[in-house]
């Protein structure tokens, strides 16, 4: 995730994930690809496994890496995400007024630490990230604080 526009009207993010989608569209391509182009090749139980492995490498870069786009808009008073797949896109608006500040939620696990960055709202979280990351969210959470002109920093 990276900050795209930083005025003092639009702050503007974006998360595109290609290297991980790209590689497990690659996967699921050349799995399904190697099952079409030689049906010969493979008994049964082999073909099973590779229609599964194909079909869950493309599922999972689907639902697990879609492109977003983030605005924070002081002209519409507005917050925006959007969420684009290959077959289809979601859209949540959420007015600006509603947003208390940005935050990072921390997940250890033995030694590892996961962060995930969220909208504080009055009513609970908007998630920024679909899950826990190791990459530090604190350069675009500091970037979206300063322009909202939130002060503090809650780590959960």
């Amino acid at each position: 995730m990276k900050v795209t526009e930083d005025t003092p009207a639009r702050l503007t993010l974006t998360d595109r994930p290609w290297l991980f989608a790209g590689a497990l569209v690659a996967a699921g391509v050349v799995a399904l690809t190697s099952l079409l182009s030689s049906p010969g090749s493979f008994d049964t139980g082999e073909r099973v496994v590779i229609l599964v492995i194909g079909v869950t490498a493309l599922y999972i870069a689907w639902r697990g890496f879609p492109f977003q786009r983030f605005v924070f808009d002081r002209a519409t008073g507005t917050f925006t995400h959007r969420i684009d797949r290959l077959v289809g896109n979601r859209v949540t608006r959420l007015p600006l007024a509603r947003i208390e500040r940005a935050a990072i939620l921390n997940l250890r696990e033995d030694r590892n630490r996961m962060e995930r960055l969220v909208l504080v709202l009055a009513e609970g979280e908007h998630p920024l990230d679909w899950g826990y990351s190791s990459f530090s969210r604190a350069p675009v959470e500091k970037a979206i604080n300063d322009w909202l002109g939130a002060s503090g920093r809650r780590k959960v």
